[in-house]
């Protein structure tokens, strides 16, 4: 047994010599590609849904204006930005709309921010072989593989993000840093201001710490904060007042320019909206609340009635009921767990990031730039704990966790006495968010338990000075990367894109659905899961350029936006007969279609409508088409036979 024992710590002790003879960039190379043929892979199992369906259909509408010689900034394509639509909207121009290709783009940005990311670890970082780490847990991160199949706008959110602080590090002037986060503000409006509001702090504190005399200081902070923010500031003036950049609404709500002021952005401020559980289940739990009205009257009962403390005990206990509020929304599974970034990453990765900071100040000169990272850190943090706000927001600051998140792993997890405190405070905090599970809670227990060993077992080897602590790493590593892509995996099988896929084809079939219309005819499809898709493949131009709200009346943008034409495509649920015949009627529908499921768990709206439809005189069933799963019928409207 002990020469058996002997010959497993030699191959161990093997290994972990062979560890550090690894070239990095060769290995960097091989976890890129064979990540990235994955995501390749999976864009072509596309189901495009709700938000990517609004962004492809401002695309298409960028490329039919271009087409005719006119340019865009007047119609309403500018929902969270058109800067990174416009090259797939170029692309349009030729082959028309396709799902695929502005997939494919979305798979370009994520390869960069990926090149980027694995460029600031190594050559700013000077992490070597942790970069390895880094950008293991980077592009295996839930929300990476989730989104990167995808059109959603949080990849070149999350590039220009890359991106900023590759050219910050490589000591770029704010000029060009500022064109990087004009870039950001048209990429995600609320990723700017949660990264810009960090980045105007450190210039804050770079300004007072690097000069002594405040005028000095002054000086600074306002022309390096110009520089900074002068592109973001032309970009905003130009969106309100010219033709040549298209309007966001989110934007002008968050600004306040819009009929209702400020009232939608408050809202997302006030603390029932911020701090509810976004897990829309009925069994899902809201975190622990102290009841005043309980106290108050067990104090009024008692002989000696203590009512005259009341007010200051009430207040006293509303604020810890307001602190207990957003310590459920910490602990809530849409805020941290293996569906965002899980709470073993962000607990040890946020308590580093204070030690380092108090590090790094005391040693201004040689980390001035890294404090930065400090500064948008916890500013996005905060933004993102007290606004109303859900894992994939977090997206965009991944990076910045994963870089404290190995600094953790290589500096602090030998500090065996700091080590023990944080992992004993991560795992309560692990235990509190497994309360407010419901899927899967044993599987996650057990993953959280044996991630948590490991890194215990890490620092512990730190202490012994084992030489096996590079293989413990790399063992934590990639365990913690398998389970947040395996997460993100069976999550899209079970319940997201692989899911609807496999049970209705490529995108529910809508290019087939498409064809089986006139393109001169109005149409109405029911509502099965597509959004406004079919209005992308039909060419439909007619997008309100104030989507949701309406813009101040002073504004000269409000009267340079182009009115669109009337919609050829409506996608909808209406729940009877005769709603749906008042609706034919309002919008001079010539056909209906009503998609039928062949699966019986799986019902669509408004399919129970079709054998009563072919009895109405006014609906004539002209013809039915298959699809995967399902069957088109397709009603032929005459109204002029409008006997119900």
């Amino acid at each position: 047994m002990k020469q058996i024992n002997q010959k497993i710590y030699a191959l161990l002790h093997h290994i972990s010599s062979i560890l550090k003879k690894i070239d990095t960039n060769k290995v960097a190379i091989v976890i890129i590609t064979l990540v990235f043929i994955l995501l390749f892979a999976l864009s072509f199992t596309r189901n495009s849904v709700k938000d990517e369906n609004l962004y492809l259909r401002e695309t298409m509408v960028m490329a039919e204006v271009l087409k005719d010689g006119q340019w865009f900034g007047n119609h309403g394509v500018g929902v969270h930005g058109f800067i990174f639509k416009l090259p797939v909207a170029l692309i349009f121009m030729i082959t028309g709309p396709n799902v695929l290709i502005a997939t494919l783009f979305t798979l370009i940005l994520s390869l960069l921010s990926a090149i980027f990311f694995f460029k600031i670890l190594r050559e700013h970082f000077k992490l070597n072989g942790w970069a390895l780490a880094g950008l293991l847990l980077f592009i295996m991160g839930f929300e990476f593989v989730r989104t990167t199949p995808t059109y959603l706008r949080d990849i070149p959110a999350l590039f220009t993000v890359i991106l900023f602080i590759y050219y910050f590090f490589k000591k770029k002037n704010n000029w060009i840093l500022g064109l990087i986060l004009l870039l950001m503000m048209d990429a995600k409006e609320h990723v700017f201001y949660m990264i810009g509001s960090g980045y105007a702090l450190w210039i804050v504190l770079d300004g007072i710490k690097s000069y002594d005399n405040w005028l000095h200081r002054i000086q600074y902070i306002v022309v390096e904060g110009f520089k900074a923010f002068f592109p973001v500031l032309v970009y905003q003036i130009l969106m309100f007042t010219t033709g040549i950049i298209p309007i966001n609404m989110f934007n002008a709500s968050i600004l306040g320019l819009i009929e209702t002021g400020a009232q939608w952005a408050k809202k997302n401020f006030s603390v029932n909206v911020a701090t509810s559980n976004l897990v829309a289940d009925e069994a899902s739990r809201e975190i622990f609340q102290i009841s005043t009205a309980s106290i108050k009257e067990r104090l009024s009962a008692s002989p000696t009635p203590q009512l005259v403390i009341w007010g200051p005990i009430e207040t006293i206990l509303e604020w810890v009921n307001v602190g207990l509020r957003y310590l459920g929304k910490i602990s809530y599974p849409r805020s941290f767990s293996f569906i965002s970034i899980p709470k073993i990453v962000i607990a040890p990765a946020l308590t580093t990031s204070v030690i380092f900071f108090f590090k790094w100040i005391k040693t201004w000169d040689r980390n001035r730039l890294k404090v930065m990272l400090v500064m948008i850190f916890w500013s996005y943090l905060f933004i993102y704990v007290f606004r109303s706000s859900h894992g994939r927001y977090l997206l965009s600051i991944t990076p910045v966790v994963i870089i404290f998140f190995i600094i953790f792993l290589r500096n602090v997890l030998y500090n065996t006495k700091v080590a023990r405190g944080i992992l004993i405070a991560t795992s309560l905090y692990i235990l509190l968010g497994l309360y407010f599970e419901l899927t899967f809670v044993w599987h996650k227990a057990l993953i959280n338990v044996v991630l948590v060993s490991l890194l215990a077992l890490t620092m512990y080897l730190h202490t012994w000075k084992s030489k096996l602590v590079q293989l413990s790493s790399l063992i934590f590593v990639v365990a913690l990367g398998i389970a947040t892509t395996g997460t993100s995996l069976v999550f899209s099988w079970q319940l997201g894109q692989l899911s609807e896929y496999n049970r209705w084809g490529a995108n529910h079939q809508v290019e087939k659905v498409v064809e089986a219309f006139p393109p001169e005819d109005t149409i109405f499809l029911n509502q099965i899961g597509w959004d406004q898709l079919p209005s992308v493949y039909r060419y439909d131009m007619g997008i309100q350029p104030e989507w949701k709200w309406q813009l101040k009346e002073e504004l000269p943008k409000n009267r340079m936006l182009v009115v669109p034409p009337k919609s050829n495509t409506h996608v909808g649920y209406l729940p009877s007969i005769s709603s749906l015949y008042t609706f034919v009627v309002e919008n001079d529908i010539d056909r209906v279609g009503i998609v039928k499921s062949e699966l019986p768990d799986y019902p669509f709206l408004m399919q129970e409508h079709i054998p009563t439809l072919q009895t109405k005189s006014w609906a004539v069933l002209e013809k039915t088409v298959k699809i995967k799963n399902a069957q088109l019928y397709i009603f032929k409207m005459n109204i002029e036979n409008d006997a119900k």
